[in-house]
């Protein structure tokens, strides 16, 4: 059994060589996307047309990039449980980013036994330079295309961090970081495909929530399923 690496931006290469292999356990996982379920009751909006074309992309092996907004801290149960609402058996199964403090403690196990990746955030690592910065973040969507190519289904977040109150009124093209473009273009539209979902929660602020919020709005867009032209395109 390989060993953990040392979870650390110096260490990356091995973290990322650790995780680009899922280290998701089925059984918790299952127990997590039911749990979701069941505490946050999502109104899940997807048309019968969307449906059949995502189901037509999956059937076709390949892995889809689960596009969200990020109104709140409860994104990611909020989109678990409406991927349990939606019936199809390949969607109950997703991984996602998650910063890495979180793959330290007690915190460790519930991440990587969902399968999440670590994160090095220049905000939270302010003292590593530019350009290891970005040949960490580099390995990162490469791994992140390696699990898709595996038919592995991976939940981006475009905006990189949670939305503020005026974004959350009026989505701004700069907010959209260009990261779940560029994985994309290195897993190539013959193995994954995007899947647009959009959360609502009914309120001015998600971010002040009580967890968890019930009856939240979960909509799915059509799949983009070809990527045509350059990588802001």
């Amino acid at each position: 059994m390989t060993k953990r690496p040392e979870i650390t931006p110096g260490n990356y290469e091995a973290v990322y060589d650790y995780y680009e292999t899922p280290r998701l356990k089925p059984l918790f996982n299952a127990a997590y996307f039911r749990l979701s379920h069941a505490l946050y009751s999502p109104d899940v909006l997807l048309a019968d047309e969307t449906r059949e074309r995502i189901e037509e992309q999956l059937a076709l092996g390949k892995g889809a990039i689960i596009a969200s907004n990020h109104p709140s801290a409860q994104d990611p149960f909020v989109a678990a449980a409406a991927m349990q609402e939606t019936g199809i058996p390949q969607l109950r199964e997703f991984t996602a980013y998650a910063k890495d403090s979180l793959f330290h403690g007690i915190t460790l196990p519930f991440f990587e036994y969902t399968g999440a990746i670590p994160v090095f955030r220049p905000t939270t690592h302010d003292h590593i330079d530019s350009r290891t910065m970005m040949q960490i973040t580099e390995q990162l969507f490469h791994v992140t295309a390696s699990r898709l190519r595996q038919g592995k289904n991976v939940a981006i977040m475009p905006e990189g961090k949670r939305s503020s109150t005026d974004e959350l009124r009026y989505l701004k093209f700069q907010s959209i970081r260009g990261g779940i473009a560029r994985v994309a273009r290195y897993a190539t539209d013959a193995s994954s495909f995007i899947i647009p979902l959009g959360i609502h929660y009914r309120s001015e602020d998600p971010r002040s929530l009580v967890m968890p919020a019930r009856h939240t709005a979960v909509a799915f867009g059509n799949p983009i399923t070809h990527y045509p032209g350059a990588v802001y395109d």
